[in-house]
């Protein structure tokens, strides 16, 4: 998540450097942040706001590092970038699933529901939108990869996080991100099927 913006690029070449010289492979320190994340969770079972903040910020960099230390070693792999996208959305489904667990006040829906449609059309409907494009035939892969929303992954890990730290100190405001972050995935997912759309319409 960190890496697909400005400064975790940054970051990501620092921590190249660094971690390199560490006796893990870039699919261990993938793997790492699964395990990190799943750290996280229990300590949302257990309602420990604070060291599930520090799990998933963990895991998070462990996301970072990991294509930092394959492109410093140069052991970049397809499998790797595989491994990394599926390991992202098991991070991002145990962050939502454990704030399941914890008591958070209602806003126009349940907060079930909103979790719901963060992992719907966030973890879900977004990536799957661009990979169907591109596996019909509706786009070509580089204009897919090149594509762009409103809300992205990056994006939305960042306000997830925030709305787990907020748990801390006002549970309302971390009800108020998630609606957020809910209507904003759905509306990049539309943007996504507009585009697509209008790519079409233009061979057409």
């Amino acid at each position: 998540m960190l890496k697909e913006i400005a400064l975790g690029r940054k970051m990501s070449e620092c921590a190249g450097e660094f971690f390199a010289r560490f006796p893990l492979s870039p699919n261990q320190w993938t793997l790492l942040s699964v395990l990190l994340a799943l750290g996280g969770f229990f300590a949302l079972l257990g309602r420990n706001v604070t060291f599930a903040a520090a799990f998933f910020l963990l895991s998070f960099f462990c996301d970072l590092v990991d294509g930092a230390v394959a492109r410093k070693r140069g052991e970049k792999t397809k499998f790797g970038a595989y491994l990394d996208g599926m390991c992202d959305r098991y991070v991002e489904f145990l962050l939502l699933f454990g704030m399941l667990f914890y008591p958070l006040p209602a806003f126009l829906l349940p907060t079930y529901a909103w979790l719901f449609l963060i992992l719907f059309f966030g973890t879900c409907m977004t990536a799957f939108a661009k990979a169907y494009a591109s596996h019909r035939g509706a786009m070509e892969r580089e204009k897919v990869d090149a594509m762009s929303s409103v809300f992205q992954r990056s994006e939305r890990g960042f306000v997830l996080f925030l709305a787990l730290v907020m748990l801390a100190f006002d549970a309302q405001f971390a009800v108020y991100l998630l609606v957020l972050a809910a209507v904003l995935s759905a509306i990049a997912v539309a943007q996504i099927i507009l585009k697509v759309k209008r790519e079409n319409a233009e061979k057409d």
